[in-house]
């Protein structure tokens, strides 16, 4: 059966504090249950363009269909799939304004299916990116052999993040949309900390 452990140190290294390559500070975590209610906020929020993009198809979130989409994501909390968030600070907790996933496919579970989406008036800052690394250093815990990303042929935000995560990757194109396929030991071949972001100053450990 894939699973990744539930280790605490495993779900510590996903808590990174960092400073996106324009000077945004934001949080990178795996997603608990108590995020769903930012997450609905999140889902409704997003434009038309980005959630046709992001579903591959045009879809409209209604308050129930986000609150559903919502706690599927946070399903994401452990086990084999993987969610996380960009949270930026605030001080009443911080608003979601990024989500990326990877989920085993059903028939392959060694296969997983990656999606992304930001939040329209975060987009074109490299937080794409950012998660996108977090989340393959995560997925090096668990059984996946591949990684499969679908998506629109005119989303060519993907096209460059691909590039910039300088992983040799293999394509096909399918009316209209592109399928890319990645190799989990090419990942572990490659460090996944981006020299585009740099880590936030951490504060001195008490003693």
């Amino acid at each position: 059966m894939n699973t990744i452990p539930d280790f605490p140190a495993a779900l510590t290294r996903t808590e990174r504090d960092l400073v996106s390559r324009d000077g945004l500070c934001l949080t990178i975590r795996r997603v608990t249950p108590d995020d769903a209610a930012a997450l609905n906020i999140f889902l409704l929020g997003l434009s038309s363009q980005s959630l046709r993009l992001r579903y591959l198809a045009p879809r409209h979130f209604s308050p129930d269909t986000a609150r559903r989409e919502a706690e599927r994501i946070c399903r994401g909390d452990q086990g084999a799939q993987i969610a996380l968030v960009a949270i930026t600070p605030s001080p009443t907790g911080g608003e979601v304004i990024a989500v990326v996933e990877v989920v085993p496919d059903a028939r392959e579970p060694t296969l997983g299916h990656v999606a992304a989406i930001v939040r329209d008036d975060y987009q074109a800052r490299g937080i794409g990116t950012l998660l996108v690394r977090r989340l393959l250093e995560l997925a090096r815990v668990g059984d996946l052999t591949m990684l499969r990303a679908d998506f629109l042929i005119e989303n060519h935000a993907i096209r460059r993040l691909l590039d910039r995560l300088g992983l040799p990757y293999a394509i096909q194109f399918h009316r209209g949309e592109i399928e890319v396929r990645i190799e989990m030991r090419a990942v572990s071949a490659v460090p996944m900390d981006t020299a585009a972001v740099q880590y936030a100053p951490q504060p001195p450990t008490r003693r």
